[in-house]
Protein backbone atom coordinates (compact mmCIF):
# COMPACT_ATOMS: atom_id res chain seq x y z
CA UNK A 1 0.00 0.00 0.00
CA UNK A 2 2.81 2.24 0.78
CA UNK A 3 4.49 1.69 -2.62
CA UNK A 4 0.57 2.35 -4.28
CA UNK A 5 0.93 5.62 -2.48
CA UNK A 6 4.58 6.55 -3.69
CA UNK A 7 3.92 5.34 -7.42
CA UNK A 8 1.25 8.04 -6.82
CA UNK A 9 2.98 10.83 -6.22
CA UNK A 10 5.81 9.86 -9.53
CA UNK A 11 3.01 9.55 -11.43
CA UNK A 12 1.87 12.53 -10.57
CA UNK A 13 5.46 14.36 -11.16
CA UNK A 14 5.86 12.90 -13.89
CA UNK A 15 2.69 13.90 -15.49
CA UNK A 16 3.05 16.91 -14.31
CA UNK A 17 6.47 17.56 -15.68
CA UNK A 18 5.33 15.46 -19.47
CA UNK A 19 2.32 17.67 -19.34
CA UNK A 20 0.69 14.39 -19.89
CA UNK A 21 -3.17 14.24 -18.83
CA UNK A 22 -4.34 10.85 -19.94
CA UNK A 23 -1.02 9.59 -17.25
CA UNK A 24 -2.27 11.66 -14.69
CA UNK A 25 -5.53 10.04 -14.81
CA UNK A 26 -3.93 7.24 -13.47
CA UNK A 27 -3.76 8.52 -10.16
CA UNK A 28 -7.31 7.87 -9.22
CA UNK A 29 -7.29 3.87 -9.03
CA UNK A 30 -3.66 4.42 -7.21
CA UNK A 31 -5.80 6.75 -4.79
CA UNK A 32 -8.55 4.81 -4.19
CA UNK A 33 -6.29 1.46 -3.48
CA UNK A 34 -4.60 3.24 -1.19
CA UNK A 35 -7.75 4.48 0.58
CA UNK A 36 -9.53 1.24 0.86
CA UNK A 37 -6.22 -0.68 1.70
CA UNK A 38 -5.90 1.68 4.97
CA UNK A 39 -8.89 2.85 5.61
CA UNK A 40 -11.84 -0.03 4.74
CA UNK A 41 -9.79 -3.32 4.87
CA UNK A 42 -10.39 -5.04 8.66
CA UNK A 43 -7.15 -6.68 7.99
CA UNK A 44 -5.22 -4.59 9.40
CA UNK A 45 -6.61 -4.43 12.75
CA UNK A 46 -4.83 -7.83 12.99
CA UNK A 47 -1.05 -7.31 12.03
CA UNK A 48 1.32 -7.56 14.64
CA UNK A 49 2.38 -4.03 16.62
CA UNK A 50 5.82 -5.01 17.78
CA UNK A 51 6.92 -4.33 21.25
CA UNK A 52 6.93 0.03 20.66
CA UNK A 53 4.15 1.95 21.64
CA UNK A 54 3.19 4.21 18.77
CA UNK A 55 6.79 3.78 17.39
CA UNK A 56 5.11 0.78 14.86
CA UNK A 57 4.31 -0.18 11.65
CA UNK A 58 1.22 2.49 11.14
CA UNK A 59 3.42 5.53 12.05
CA UNK A 60 5.51 4.59 8.81
CA UNK A 61 3.20 2.62 6.58
CA UNK A 62 0.34 5.33 6.81
CA UNK A 63 3.11 8.33 7.85
CA UNK A 64 4.69 7.39 4.46
CA UNK A 65 1.87 7.14 2.60
CA UNK A 66 0.33 10.61 3.86
CA UNK A 67 3.37 12.31 2.99
CA UNK A 68 3.55 10.58 -0.42
CA UNK A 69 0.34 12.34 -0.81
CA UNK A 70 1.59 15.70 0.21
CA UNK A 71 4.10 15.27 -2.16
CA UNK A 72 1.65 14.26 -5.09
CA UNK A 73 -0.39 17.63 -4.19
CA UNK A 74 2.49 19.73 -4.82
CA UNK A 75 2.41 18.85 -8.47
CA UNK A 76 -1.53 18.39 -8.93
CA UNK A 77 -2.48 21.78 -7.75
CA UNK A 78 -0.41 23.79 -10.92
CA UNK A 79 -2.52 21.77 -13.07
CA UNK A 80 -5.66 22.59 -12.16
CA UNK A 81 -7.74 19.37 -11.76
CA UNK A 82 -8.98 20.56 -9.05
CA UNK A 83 -11.39 17.48 -8.41
CA UNK A 84 -8.41 15.23 -8.61
CA UNK A 85 -6.70 17.79 -6.20
CA UNK A 86 -9.83 17.67 -3.78
CA UNK A 87 -9.97 13.83 -3.58
CA UNK A 88 -6.15 13.76 -2.74
CA UNK A 89 -6.48 16.67 -0.04
CA UNK A 90 -9.56 14.56 1.52
CA UNK A 91 -7.42 11.51 0.97
CA UNK A 92 -4.86 12.88 3.24
CA UNK A 93 -7.03 14.12 5.50
CA UNK A 94 -8.86 10.85 6.38
CA UNK A 95 -5.71 8.76 6.58
CA UNK A 96 -4.05 11.19 9.20
CA UNK A 97 -7.48 10.98 11.49
CA UNK A 98 -7.33 7.11 10.77
CA UNK A 99 -4.09 7.09 11.87
CA UNK A 100 -4.19 9.09 14.82
CA UNK A 101 -7.23 6.71 15.89
CA UNK A 102 -5.45 3.45 15.51
CA UNK A 103 -2.36 4.69 17.94
CA UNK A 104 -4.85 5.58 20.55
CA UNK A 105 -6.11 2.18 20.12
CA UNK A 106 -2.98 0.73 19.81
CA UNK A 107 -1.69 2.20 23.59
CA UNK A 108 -4.88 0.89 24.99
CA UNK A 109 -5.62 -2.61 23.41
CA UNK A 110 -2.28 -3.20 21.71
CA UNK A 111 -3.30 -6.97 21.72
CA UNK A 112 -6.87 -6.67 20.97
CA UNK A 113 -7.45 -3.80 18.93
CA UNK A 114 -10.48 -5.36 16.76
CA UNK A 115 -12.48 -5.53 19.83
CA UNK A 116 -15.42 -3.72 20.04
CA UNK A 117 -14.68 -2.46 23.85
CA UNK A 118 -13.37 0.62 24.41
CA UNK A 119 -12.95 2.07 27.98
CA UNK A 120 -13.13 5.28 29.76
CA UNK A 121 -10.15 6.74 29.23
CA UNK A 122 -9.40 5.39 25.89
CA UNK A 123 -12.94 7.24 24.85
CA UNK A 124 -11.19 10.68 26.65
CA UNK A 125 -8.15 10.01 24.04
CA UNK A 126 -10.28 9.66 21.23
CA UNK A 127 -11.89 12.71 21.81
CA UNK A 128 -9.15 14.48 22.67
CA UNK A 129 -7.07 13.43 19.63
CA UNK A 130 -9.99 13.99 16.92
CA UNK A 131 -10.66 17.09 18.88
CA UNK A 132 -6.74 18.29 18.20
CA UNK A 133 -7.66 17.30 14.18
CA UNK A 134 -10.84 19.51 14.57
CA UNK A 135 -8.82 22.04 15.52
CA UNK A 136 -6.11 22.20 12.45
CA UNK A 137 -8.26 21.24 10.26
CA UNK A 138 -10.52 24.75 11.24
CA UNK A 139 -7.15 26.37 11.25
CA UNK A 140 -6.33 25.69 7.73
CA UNK A 141 -9.64 26.21 6.95
CA UNK A 142 -9.92 29.73 8.24
CA UNK A 143 -6.12 30.36 7.14
CA UNK A 144 -6.73 28.94 3.57
CA UNK A 145 -10.56 28.35 2.58
CA UNK A 146 -10.04 25.21 1.73
CA UNK A 147 -13.18 23.32 1.60
CA UNK A 148 -11.65 20.20 2.42
CA UNK A 149 -10.39 21.28 5.51
CA UNK A 150 -13.63 22.59 6.20
CA UNK A 151 -14.85 19.31 5.98
CA UNK A 152 -12.61 17.54 7.60
CA UNK A 153 -13.03 19.83 10.77
CA UNK A 154 -16.79 19.51 10.58
CA UNK A 155 -16.73 15.72 10.53
CA UNK A 156 -13.95 14.98 12.60
CA UNK A 157 -15.07 17.84 15.62
CA UNK A 158 -18.77 16.80 15.33
CA UNK A 159 -17.57 13.31 16.15
CA UNK A 160 -15.83 14.56 18.98
CA UNK A 161 -18.47 16.36 20.03
CA UNK A 162 -20.77 13.24 20.20
CA UNK A 163 -18.64 10.92 21.96
CA UNK A 164 -17.76 13.22 24.61
CA UNK A 165 -21.49 14.48 25.30
CA UNK A 166 -23.13 11.22 24.57
CA UNK A 167 -20.81 8.53 25.64
CA UNK A 168 -18.85 10.61 28.20
CA UNK A 169 -21.12 12.76 29.80
CA UNK A 170 -24.54 11.10 29.67
CA UNK A 171 -24.08 6.87 28.98
CA UNK A 172 -20.78 5.99 30.38
CA UNK A 173 -19.20 8.50 32.63
CA UNK A 174 -17.15 7.36 35.99
CA UNK A 175 -20.65 7.69 37.98
CA UNK A 176 -22.65 5.02 35.86
CA UNK A 177 -19.63 2.69 35.01
CA UNK A 178 -16.49 2.24 37.24
CA UNK A 179 -13.72 3.93 36.07
CA UNK A 180 -10.41 4.48 37.39
CA UNK A 181 -9.33 8.05 36.73
CA UNK A 182 -6.78 8.44 39.64
CA UNK A 183 -7.00 9.95 43.32
CA UNK A 184 -5.10 13.23 42.92
CA UNK A 185 -8.14 15.93 42.30
CA UNK A 186 -8.06 18.61 39.55
CA UNK A 187 -5.27 16.42 37.87
CA UNK A 188 -6.58 12.97 36.98
CA UNK A 189 -8.42 11.59 33.72
CA UNK A 190 -11.46 14.03 34.57
CA UNK A 191 -9.16 16.78 33.57
CA UNK A 192 -8.52 15.23 30.21
CA UNK A 193 -11.74 13.54 29.69
CA UNK A 194 -13.98 16.77 30.34
CA UNK A 195 -11.85 19.71 30.99
CA UNK A 196 -9.13 20.33 28.18
CA UNK A 197 -11.93 18.69 25.37
CA UNK A 198 -14.06 22.15 26.84
CA UNK A 199 -11.15 24.31 26.76
CA UNK A 200 -10.87 23.37 23.08
CA UNK A 201 -14.39 23.88 22.22
CA UNK A 202 -14.11 26.93 23.78
CA UNK A 203 -10.96 27.72 21.55
CA UNK A 204 -12.40 26.22 18.21
CA UNK A 205 -16.17 28.77 19.00
CA UNK A 206 -12.93 31.34 18.91
CA UNK A 207 -11.78 30.60 15.12
CA UNK A 208 -15.41 29.95 14.15
CA UNK A 209 -16.49 33.17 13.15
CA UNK A 210 -15.91 32.39 9.33
CA UNK A 211 -17.74 28.75 9.40
CA UNK A 212 -20.82 29.68 6.82
CA UNK A 213 -23.25 27.28 8.64
CA UNK A 214 -24.15 28.71 12.35
CA UNK A 215 -25.73 26.05 13.70
CA UNK A 216 -21.92 24.41 14.36
CA UNK A 217 -21.03 27.43 16.08
CA UNK A 218 -24.10 26.23 18.29
CA UNK A 219 -23.33 22.54 18.91
CA UNK A 220 -19.77 24.07 19.97
CA UNK A 221 -21.33 26.61 22.55
CA UNK A 222 -23.45 24.05 24.05
CA UNK A 223 -20.15 21.59 23.66
CA UNK A 224 -18.02 23.70 25.70
CA UNK A 225 -20.98 24.56 28.36
CA UNK A 226 -21.99 20.94 28.92
CA UNK A 227 -18.51 19.56 29.36
CA UNK A 228 -17.31 22.40 31.47
CA UNK A 229 -20.19 21.85 33.76
CA UNK A 230 -19.30 17.89 33.89
CA UNK A 231 -16.09 18.50 34.55
CA UNK A 232 -16.99 20.66 37.63
CA UNK A 233 -19.99 18.40 38.94
CA UNK A 234 -17.77 15.13 38.83
CA UNK A 235 -14.50 16.87 40.03
CA UNK A 236 -16.58 17.53 42.93
CA UNK A 237 -18.26 13.71 43.80
CA UNK A 238 -14.39 12.70 43.18
CA UNK A 239 -13.39 14.83 45.87
CA UNK A 240 -15.84 12.65 47.84
CA UNK A 241 -15.24 9.68 46.26
CA UNK A 242 -12.01 9.40 44.51
CA UNK A 243 -12.66 5.63 43.49
CA UNK A 244 -16.09 6.39 41.98
CA UNK A 245 -17.13 3.51 43.78
CA UNK A 246 -20.28 4.75 44.77
CA UNK A 247 -23.37 4.19 42.72
CA UNK A 248 -25.65 6.88 41.44
CA UNK A 249 -25.80 10.18 42.42
CA UNK A 250 -26.38 9.77 45.98
CA UNK A 251 -24.69 12.41 48.23
CA UNK A 252 -25.04 13.97 51.40
CA UNK A 253 -24.22 16.45 54.00
CA UNK A 254 -20.93 18.65 52.75
CA UNK A 255 -21.35 16.75 49.28
CA UNK A 256 -24.51 18.32 48.45
CA UNK A 257 -23.11 21.69 49.48
CA UNK A 258 -20.08 21.65 47.68
CA UNK A 259 -22.40 21.06 44.39
CA UNK A 260 -24.39 24.51 45.46
CA UNK A 261 -20.98 26.21 45.84
CA UNK A 262 -19.56 24.45 42.65
CA UNK A 263 -22.47 25.08 40.34
CA UNK A 264 -23.01 28.68 41.75
CA UNK A 265 -18.89 29.88 41.04
CA UNK A 266 -19.73 28.08 37.66
CA UNK A 267 -22.88 30.11 37.11
CA UNK A 268 -21.41 33.41 38.08
CA UNK A 269 -19.04 32.52 35.62
CA UNK A 270 -20.95 31.88 32.62
CA UNK A 271 -22.44 35.10 33.60
CA UNK A 272 -19.32 37.15 33.55
CA UNK A 273 -18.49 35.30 30.72
CA UNK A 274 -21.37 36.34 28.89
CA UNK A 275 -21.15 40.34 30.40
CA UNK A 276 -17.55 40.33 28.39
CA UNK A 277 -18.50 38.42 25.41
CA UNK A 278 -21.45 40.51 25.26
CA UNK A 279 -23.40 36.98 24.51
CA UNK A 280 -27.00 36.63 25.66
CA UNK A 281 -26.77 32.96 25.44
CA UNK A 282 -23.98 32.90 28.21
CA UNK A 283 -25.98 35.28 30.49
CA UNK A 284 -28.91 33.10 30.10
CA UNK A 285 -27.88 30.10 30.38
CA UNK A 286 -25.84 31.44 33.97
CA UNK A 287 -28.86 32.98 35.28
CA UNK A 288 -30.77 29.65 34.55
CA UNK A 289 -27.89 28.04 36.67
CA UNK A 290 -28.12 30.15 39.78
CA UNK A 291 -31.88 30.12 39.60
CA UNK A 292 -31.17 25.86 39.74
CA UNK A 293 -28.60 26.12 42.62
CA UNK A 294 -30.90 28.85 44.54
CA UNK A 295 -33.99 25.98 43.81
CA UNK A 296 -31.31 23.28 44.81
CA UNK A 297 -30.29 24.83 48.17
CA UNK A 298 -33.72 25.65 49.64
CA UNK A 299 -35.21 22.23 48.40
CA UNK A 300 -32.57 19.63 49.01
CA UNK A 301 -29.76 21.45 51.30
CA UNK A 302 -31.53 22.88 53.73
CA UNK A 303 -32.74 19.53 54.62
CA UNK A 304 -29.05 17.59 54.86
CA UNK A 305 -27.12 20.71 56.61
CA UNK A 306 -27.38 21.94 60.20
CA UNK A 307 -26.06 24.24 62.19
CA UNK A 308 -23.39 26.50 60.93
CA UNK A 309 -23.43 25.19 57.41
CA UNK A 310 -27.22 26.27 57.20
CA UNK A 311 -26.02 29.53 58.39
CA UNK A 312 -23.01 29.41 55.78
CA UNK A 313 -25.47 28.61 52.86
CA UNK A 314 -28.17 30.99 53.26
CA UNK A 315 -25.00 33.54 53.94
CA UNK A 316 -22.98 32.25 51.05
CA UNK A 317 -26.18 32.51 48.85
CA UNK A 318 -27.27 35.56 49.78
CA UNK A 319 -24.21 37.59 49.20
CA UNK A 320 -23.66 35.76 45.81
CA UNK A 321 -27.53 36.92 44.64
CA UNK A 322 -26.60 40.39 46.11
CA UNK A 323 -22.66 40.44 44.21
CA UNK A 324 -25.16 39.40 40.98
CA UNK A 325 -27.85 41.93 41.50
CA UNK A 326 -25.28 44.59 41.58
CA UNK A 327 -22.99 42.91 38.38
CA UNK A 328 -26.89 43.52 36.28
CA UNK A 329 -27.08 46.72 37.96
CA UNK A 330 -23.77 47.89 37.33
CA UNK A 331 -22.90 46.37 33.48
CA UNK A 332 -26.50 46.19 32.46
CA UNK A 333 -28.35 43.99 31.26
CA UNK A 334 -29.50 43.73 27.30
CA UNK A 335 -32.63 42.88 27.37
CA UNK A 336 -32.32 41.91 23.04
Amino acid sequence: TVAYAVELAAVAAIASHLGLVALRQLCWPLLAVVVIRFVVNPEILKYPLGLTPILNWMLWGYGISIAALVVALRFLRPTGDVKLVRAVEAAAALLTFVLLTLEVRSIFQPTAMATPDAGFMERAFYVLVWGGFALAALWVSWARHDPVALWAWRISGMLAAAVAVLLQVLIANPVFQHADVGRLPIANGLLLAYAIPAAMAALARNWIDGEPNRQFAIVVEATASILAFAWVSFEVRHLFDPAFQRSGFEAEGLELYAYSIAWLLFGVALLALGFLRQAAALRHAGMALVCLVVAKVFLIDMAGLQGLLRVFSFLGLGAALIGLGYAYRRLGFDSR
